[in-house]
């Protein structure tokens, strides 16, 4: 199980940022769910929902990695996730190796 971070810098805004920007995307990805369950009407329609529901699960599992203080730390084998990789992929909590 991945153990907390010690505390940042307080000039180290990075995870803050990133918690920040996946409240952002949980917001945005349940807005555009519930546009397209208002006219799901056709397969293309119904695979969209699937999608951005699983995407909206990563987001909330992230987020709550966030929450309890272990984001950043790969769920797996608990190494810290790259700065690089949170900042293109924040919902991310596995490491590059461990998601391959």
């Amino acid at each position: 199980m991945p153990t907390k971070h010690s505390s940042p810098e307080k000039s180290d805004n990075f995870y803050a940022n990133q918690g920040r920007k996946l409240q952002e995307m949980q917001h945005d990805l349940e807005q555009k769910i519930e546009k397209f369950e208002s006219v799901a009407d056709d397969p293309f329609t119904t695979k969209r929902i699937e999608t951005l529901q699983a995407n909206l699960k990563e987001v909330k599992s992230a987020l709550g990695m966030h929450e309890m203080g272990l984001y950043g730390a790969c769920i797996d084998c608990d190494e810290t996730i790259p700065k690089a990789r949170l900042e293109e992929n924040p919902e991310a909590i596995l490491c590059e190796r461990c998601a391959e």
